[in-house]
């Protein structure tokens, strides 16, 4: 695929752009004699699931692991625009830790621009978060567990209109401190989808699924076995959570997914 800023090069004008990667709402202005501009928006990871003690020592199940959550979707689109009008920016919050026994996962937020001058706003660009991790059923420290999916769909309409999903997150059924908890999948780019969390890799602490290009990457999942049993963060932009891993005697948070971020480009 050619590189969709060589429609937007006027070698007569100086570049700009401005991005966001703190989630939050914001208003931006047109600046004077700009008539198009071309947005990144990526939405934000979904967080991962948390793990609870399970049962005494000699309790062959007393190792319980979380799932990861899934890495944002990355979308890029060229607009034209009226100088001085008002753009509604929205960045997308990261998921926080889902709590170990709750069946409604805490998703990636979506970002997106909206122009402010229709009614209602009209949507210019937008990326989904990833989903995040969660309890499937919810009668006991071992039940089902589902990993969060990467955020939006892969579509291309043109050099300057597309989007790429996010990466998928991991549940590693396999039990014990050799493995760890599930990873957070990656977020997508410019460069193409988010990596999915690998599966299960005996002794293999950190494995998370990788971004695309200059996205984060998701969090590797909790392992008593590699020294720390909480999840870790996604990394920004878009990083889904890992999950966590408990033992009889201590509970383990899950990894957040990281925000979403906004880019505009312009010339001047």
């Amino acid at each position: 695929m050619a590189n969709p800023f060589n429609f937007f090069i006027d070698p007569y004008s100086k570049h700009h752009e401005i991005s966001w990667c703190t989630a939050g709402a914001l208003l931006w202005t047109v600046p004077a004699g700009v008539t198009s501009i071309l947005i990144e928006c990526r939405g934000a990871g979904g967080g991962g699931l948390s793990a609870a003690m399970t049962g005494p020592p000699n309790n062959t199940d007393r190792y319980f692991q979380g799932a990861g959550g899934g890495g944002g979707e990355y979308a890029l689109k060229l607009v034209t625009v009226v100088p001085g009008e008002e753009l509604a920016i929205y960045i997308g919050e990261g998921g926080g830790p889902c709590q170990w026994n709750v069946t409604t996962p805490n998703n990636g937020g979506i970002s997106k621009v909206d122009r402010t001058s229709t009614y209602p706003d009209t949507t210019l660009c937008s990326a989904d978060g990833g989903r995040g991790a969660a309890r499937s059923i919810n009668p006991s420290p071992y039940g089902t567990q589902v990993a969060g999916t990467g955020g939006g769909t892969t579509s291309y309409v043109s050099e300057t209109n597309f989007s790429y999903a996010g990466g998928d997150g991991y549940y590693c059924s396999l039990i014990g401190t050799n493995y760890p908890a599930g990873s957070g999948g990656g977020a997508a780019s410019r460069s193409g989808e988010g990596g999915d969390a690998p599966g299960c890799s005996y002794r293999d602490w950190f494995v998370h699924g990788e971004g695309s290009g200059d996205a984060g990457d998701g969090g590797a999942g909790g392992s008593l076995g590699g020294g720390r049993q909480e999840g870790y963060d996604g990394s920004s932009p878009g990083g889904g959570g890992g999950g966590g891993q408990s033992t009889y005697s201590k509970n383990a948070i899950a990894g957040s997914g990281a925000d979403g971020c906004v880019k505009i480009h312009y010339y001047l």
